[in-house]
C-alpha cells in the first residue's frame, strides 16, 4: 500500500508504504472528487492486468457527513497493527473528532483507474 496522504490521522507512523496481505477488489466507476488515502499498487500483480486503485477513502459526502472506506478484512489484516492504526484514524476522524485535509486528489494519484 502506497501512503498518499500522510497528514490523515495516525498514518504518520505508516511510512511511505507498507506491506498487507489483501485481496485486490476489482472496482470501477470511482468518484474522481474523493480523496484517497492509501493505494493499492498493483505493479508487483502477476498475470492480472491492473490499474493501481484507492485502497481507502475519505470523503466529506454530504454537508455534515465524512465516510470512511476500508477495503478488505481476511483474519489476518485485523490483527495487523497497521491496519488498527489506520481505523482508529479514520474513527477520530468521521465523527469530526479531528480533521484532515481531503481535497480531491484521485485523478492525481490513481490515473489509471476507471471514473466511468
Amino acid at each position: 500500500m502506497k501512503v498518499v496522504s500522510p497528514n490523515f490521522p495516525d498514518l504518520a507512523g505508516c511510512g511511505q508504504s507498507f506491506r498487507l496481505n489483501d485481496k485486490w477488489y476489482a472496482m470501477y466507476r470511482f468518484n474522481p472528487e474523493m480523496h484517497v488515502i492509501l493505494v493499492q499498487d498493483t505493479k508487483d500483480m502477476k498475470g492480472v492486468p491492473a490499474p493501481s486503485v484507492s485502497g481507502h477513502l475519505g470523503q466529506d459526502a454530504w454537508p455534515r457527513a465524512r465516510v470512511l472506506h476500508v477495503n478488505g478484512a481476511p483474519r489476518g489484516y485485523l490483527a495487523s497493527k497497521t491496519f488498527q492504526q489506520i481505523v482508529l484514524g479514520g474513527l477520530s476522524w468521521a465523527p469530526g473528532d479531528v480533521d484532515a485535509d481531503i481535497t480531491p486528489n484521485f485523478c492525481q494519484v490513481t490515473p489509471e483507474a476507471p471514473t466511468s
